[in-house]
């Protein structure tokens, strides 16, 4: 087929994560003053107790600080931060909307106790979609042969996968569309976006990554996402 009918989708599930990588190391973090003032402001800003901070002294580059906060909805937030690298994941929120505040506080409160300096930056985001039955199984015939101005590279099993241009200059994008493993009948989307130390700056990287997602890739495929109520 050389056409992609229109299809309407309802999220299902959402998973997140972010990387930053620091060059030079955040090395003031490990000092007292600074470790005790970013551990008192996560504690009230997350209403965590002492006991919810795990200190890892033996990782100190990428698990020195660490904690898990539990989300309304069954969401799962969990931060590991090091010396030379912060990751934060979230899993399945119940408001997307915390995936990006939370993580930005993160940072923030971070800059406030070291400079940051980043060498490098990947945030990904997975979609699992469900549609009207039998949508799906239409949908993967159609995409089979489809190559998207032959950017689109068919990995046997695992779908299509294409790489882009990223939503910033000088970031590169990879993108996934499969059948979903947690949605019966369902979609797989994953978008993986990377960016390189010229992007110096953080606050607008989730909104510039979803919006590449929904308005630049989701039009090609002629997906229309909608999300639970």
């Amino acid at each position: 087929m050389n056409s992609l009918e229109s299809m309407e989708t309802k999220v299902e599930e959402v998973n997140f994560w972010y990387k930053a990588k620091f060059s030079p190391p955040i090395l003031k973090l490990a000092e007292s003053e600074h470790l005790h003032a970013f551990l008192g402001n996560l504690i009230n800003y997350f209403g965590l107790s002492v006991r919810d901070i795990m200190i890892n002294q033996i990782d100190l580059s990428s698990r020195y600080i660490s904690f898990r906060r539990l989300l309304p909805g069954s969401g799962i937030y969990d931060v590991f931060i090091g010396l030379d690298e912060v990751s934060i994941y979230f899993f399945n929120p119940a408001q997307e909307g915390l995936i990006w505040d939370y993580s930005t506080w993160v940072l923030e409160s971070l800059s406030k106790q070291v400079e940051l300096t980043f060498e490098s930056q990947r945030l990904n985001i997975e979609l699992h979609l469900s549609v009207k039955k039998g949508d799906s199984a239409k949908f993967f015939n159609i995409i089979s042969p489809f190559t998207l101005q032959d950017m689109a590279n068919e990995a046997k099993g695992k779908g299509i996968i294409i790489h882009f241009d990223g939503p910033k200059k000088g970031s590169v994008s990879t993108f996934i569309i499969s059948s979903s493993t947690q949605v019966p009948d369902g979609i797989y989307l994953s978008l993986q976006s990377i960016f390189g130390k010229e992007i110096t700056s953080f606050k607008d990287l989730y909104a510039d990554t979803k919006s590449f997602l929904l308005d630049r890739i989701c039009k090609e495929f002629n997906l229309t996402i909608g999300y639970q109520k």
